[in-house]
């Protein structure tokens, strides 16, 4: 308590000292998002929780002055802090997206962790050290569960298909019996005829699994009529 206390005296090292906390929340959940390839990563998220950090800090400390007008003129210094929440909303409403196609959404488990980040940055610069890394490891722990053992929604991905079957021949029934067995259902099917007589399908599909490209040598090799096909997650 004595070297709380002490340190207490020297209000810049506090400051300093939860920003640069927030800095490391930040990073440790950035660091969560980029090891998953996704578009906001470590210098996104240690940014914002910083400067969340920051705002808080001025909206604290930075209006003792301004005390004598708390009723008068209806002066509210928290406002800062409260208006980081509607302000970055807005950073995360960018990083949420459509696809070209227009058949999947990405992006919003990046943009509710921009938003906690920053929730976990206000908590550090309010000086709660203790709550603003319980919550940056509870995150990043339930974070790492849900890829390991995925439910409801995150248990599927949306995976793009691309079929050629050099005849004209109805070639749908065969890929439709192994879409059942592997439990993968078509969200969107599109059936394009060439003038060479080939058929291309193009699926986009829910799938539990992922394909690998061993997978899709493997279907190609088995049915002689398929001159070409790919895959991607959307």
């Amino acid at each position: 308590m004595e070297f709380i206390n002490e340190f207490s005296q020297y209000p810049f090292a506090v400051y300093a000292t939860r920003i640069i906390l927030a800095g490391v929340c930040g990073f440790a959940i950035g660091l969560e998002r980029s090891l998953n390839q996704k578009s906001a990563g470590v210098r996104t998220h240690a940014i914002v929780c910083c400067a969340s950090a920051l705002f808080m800090i001025v909206s604290i400390y930075g209006f003792k002055d301004a005390d004598g007008l708390m009723g008068d003129r209806g002066a509210d210094p928290s406002r800062i802090a409260a208006q980081v929440v509607t302000g970055i909303s807005f950073l995360g409403a960018g990083m949420i997206f459509r696809d070209k196609e227009g058949d999947a959404i990405r992006g919003l488990t990046t943009a509710a962790g921009i938003w906690s980040t920053a929730a976990i940055g206000l908590a550090a610069g309010a000086g709660m050290y203790l709550l603003a890394v319980f919550v940056t490891a509870f995150l990043i722990l339930f974070m790492v569960i849900m890829h390991r053992f995925p439910l409801g929604g995150d248990s599927t991905a949306d995976y793009r298909l691309s079929i050629t079957a050099k005849s004209e021949e109805d070639f749908y029934p065969v890929i439709l019996e192994n879409l059942n067995k592997n439990n993968a259902q078509i969200s969107k099917l599109k059936i394009t005829k060439s003038p060479d007589g080939s058929v291309t399908y193009k699926l986009t599909l829910k799938v539990n699994e992922v394909p690998e490209a061993e997978d899709l040598s493997r279907f190609m090799n088995d049915h002689s009529e398929v001159s070409d096909i790919s895959g991607n997650v959307v």
